[in-house]
């Protein structure tokens, strides 16, 4: 009997260049499996075709990471499946469209932080009673690392400071936060 339960990851915003690199990487490596989110549907499915053959479990969830009911609804499918949760890597954020401060409508600035702060947010909200009830897990937060530029204006910086939330760390343990520059993580 093997004594070392298979690890759970989640990775919302899995349907994207970043996400689905991730996704493939995870769900490829022994005793692991994953549940996949994504808010777009074909997105998530090409995720799912490029994932190896000889993988673990994966359950795939449509979420929108803005709606605290979805991203619960997520977690809750890794703990109905396989009945822990062990890593989340919140993942999912948009681009607003290429445009400074002053000229950025009300509804690209409320779609960005709505994804990208809220997500994050909504993603330690579902998964901070689970891992604390487990006494284990891991929160993994990706965003923009360029700070000086807009796109740190909505919202990555915000995320950045979840990371850096002393409480937030010592009631899950552990709290990492990812870099990506290009679609590819550099840490």
């Amino acid at each position: 009997m093997n004594d070392h339960p298979r690890r759970v990851v989640v990775i919302t915003g899995a349907g994207g260049t970043l996400g689905a690199a991730l996704s493939s990487q995870l769900a490829a490596e022994p005793d692991t499996d994953v549940v996949l989110s994504d808010v777009n549907a074909a997105s998530l499915e090409a995720t799912m075709s490029g994932l190896a053959e000889q993988r673990g479990a994966v359950e795939t969830l449509l979420a929108d990471v803005g709606e605290i009911a979805e991203v619960e609804a997520v977690i809750g499918l890794a703990l109905e499946r396989f009945g822990r949760l062990d890593v989340l890597i919140s993942n999912a954020g948009v681009l607003s469209p290429n445009g400074r401060i002053h000229n950025l409508a009300t509804e690209d600035w409320e779609r960005a932080f709505r994804v990208n702060v809220l997500g994050a947010v909504n993603g330690i909200r579902a998964a901070v009673p689970v891992m604390r009830a487990q006494q284990s897990g891991s929160i993994v937060l990706t965003a923009s690392v360029e700070p000086e530029e807009i796109e740190a204006l909505r919202g990555a910086g915000a995320v950045a400071c979840l990371t850096k939330d002393r409480e937030l760390d010592e009631i899950v343990g552990a709290i990492r936060d990812a870099a990506r520059r290009g679609g590819a993580a550099d840490r």
